[in-house]
């Protein structure tokens, strides 16, 4: 279960992918769109109160910014585990609701 995802959109239109929303909370090191694209596509980010689509894959990921990644349950882990390395994801911020709650 998925303590550090935001919310999930987009629920039974795409079978088993769903749209996950994940808030950054910090940087430590420069990740590109590449690299988080590596685990998951991220289809769009929201920064600074405005919608982000089309990126570059050189895109800067910030501090505040809110990545929506289209997951189904093995790339939702992979991309979760990928931040928590990374140092990027405050964990427990979903008001007790996991992934798989989210998803029924």
């Amino acid at each position: 279960a998925s303590s550090a995802i935001s919310a999930v959109f987009v629920h039974g239109i795409l079978k088993s992918r769903h749209i996950a929303e994940f808030a950054i909370s910090s940087i430590n090191e420069p990740v590109s769109l590449r690299e988080l694209n590596q685990f998951a596509p991220v289809v769009m980010v929201s920064r600074n109160e405005k919608i982000l689509t089309n990126m570059p894959e050189h895109l800067q990921i910030e501090k505040g910014d809110k990545l929506y990644a289209l997951v189904d349950h093995d790339s939702l882990l992979k991309f979760e585990q990928e931040l928590a390395k990374r140092a990027m994801l405050e964990f427990g911020n979903n008001n007790g609701s996991s992934f798989e709650e989210s998803v029924r």
